[in-house]
């Protein structure tokens, strides 16, 4: 009982720290100095630092690792490859953020996850019956009804920058499946990052401009980088690391499932925190994407 508990817990903390990243991110983009660039590589940079001092802390006496041992765990292809995915992912959901609002960046980047890891797992050749594809096709239905008409103020560059987002972070899952130690995997792939973020300040710094601009009686720098940080360490690094502790007590099933929560999640703590209005197209879109999702993760929970 007791596990279980710890395990929802967990569970519940983790699913509020991934909607947290949409909020902090949008609420840094939109009222700090802040650009999206600047916003992604704080993040990254914060989380990297703070993995690597919780693997010192958590290391057991007893482990002895000469440098050498770890300097080669981190020059593995799937770390390098993970790193840049993560790299990817961070940089390009920031972006999204510039045009889209908290509540429908997190349903499109929910969405390009589940149906690309779904697509790929039928194209490695698993069995997909009717009803699969009967739960894939209404989440693309509300995905589409969220981006019609095409010249709509949600079909923008934006939401391009989010769906690559998600589809980079599908492939991180991916890479990351069968990984047995999931803490140290992370922070080698969180300082994989590092190389790509040094790259990413340089070509911002001597090539191209920010990417958003300060907004009329925008709160200062300083808060803008706290925002910034608190997504790296707290709903980035401490959320990854909470969910991988819960991970082991659900569910393939359960795991899927719950994530469904998160872009409700963030809608209701936009509205709270953001005053961002949820128009009815955005919840037509979203019962219509999540059902679909919801549908295929139960019949293949009762397939398996």
């Amino acid at each position: 009982m007791r596990t279980f508990v710890s395990t929802q817990m967990m569970t519940v903390l983790a699913l509020c720290a991934f909607a947290g990243n949409s909020i902090l991110c949008r609420l840094a983009l939109t009222e700090t100095p802040l650009g999206a660039d600047q916003f992604s590589l704080i993040r990254l940079l914060c989380g990297a630092g703070f993995f690597a001092l919780l693997i010192l802390i958590c290391r057991s006496p007893q482990t002895t690792v000469s440098m050498a041992e770890r300097f080669a765990a981190m020059l593995t292809w799937r770390h390098a490859l993970s790193g840049l995915c993560l790299f990817l992912y961070a940089a390009l959901f920031s972006r999204g953020y510039v045009q889209l609002d908290a509540a429908t960046g997190a349903l499109v980047l929910f969405l390009t996850v589940q149906i690309s890891m779904l697509l790929w797992g039928i194209m490695r050749g698993q069995t997909a019956s009717v009803t699969v594809w009967l739960g894939m096709g209404l989440a693309l239905a509300g995905f589409f009804y969220l981006l019609w008409p095409p010249g709509s103020a949600e079909w923008s560059g934006g939401l391009v920058w989010m769906g690559l987002s998600g589809l980079a972070w599908a492939v991180y899952s991916l890479l990351g499946q069968g990984s047995t130690r999931a803490l140290e995997d992370t922070a080698l792939n969180f300082l994989w990052t590092v190389p790509w973020c040094v790259l990413l300040y340089l070509v911002q710094f001597f090539v191209t401009p920010a990417t958003s601009t300060p907004v009329d009686g925008s709160s200062p720098m300083w808060l803008g980088v706290m925002l910034a940080a608190t997504s790296g360490v707290i709903t980035s690094g401490l959320g990854y690391a909470i969910w991988y502790r819960a991970l082991p007590g659900l569910s393939a099933i359960q795991a899927g499932m719950v994530q469904l929560a998160v872009p409700v999640l963030t809608a209701v703590a936009a509205w709270m925190l953001l005053g961002e209005t949820q128009g009815w197209r955005l919840g037509i879109a979203m019962l219509l994407s999540l059902g679909g999702l919801s549908l295929v993760l139960l019949v293949r929970d009762q397939r398996h």
